[in-house]
């Protein structure tokens, strides 16, 4: 199991769904970089939906659009 580093997604770590799917992609044994990728593309898109007032877990597929575009 890779260690997650906490301290490089914030944002990831104070999300409870977002931090425990991290933790079971770690649990299962992914490659420290496709662990870093995920959580930088988590820790983005938490960012996104935090300065556009939108919970991540009820976002709507509109939400998901604009994150797409934004990219």
């Amino acid at each position: 199991m890779a260690d997650v580093r906490w301290e490089h997604y914030p944002h990831v770590g104070g999300n409870e769904v977002a931090r425990a799917w991290l933790v079971l992609e770690s649990n299962l044994g992914l490659a420290v970089n496709t662990l870093d990728a995920y959580g930088r593309g988590l820790e983005e898109y938490i960012a996104f939906s935090a300065g556009k007032d939108t919970a991540v877990v009820t976002a709507t597929r509109d939400h998901i659009a604009a994150y797409i575009r934004y990219q």
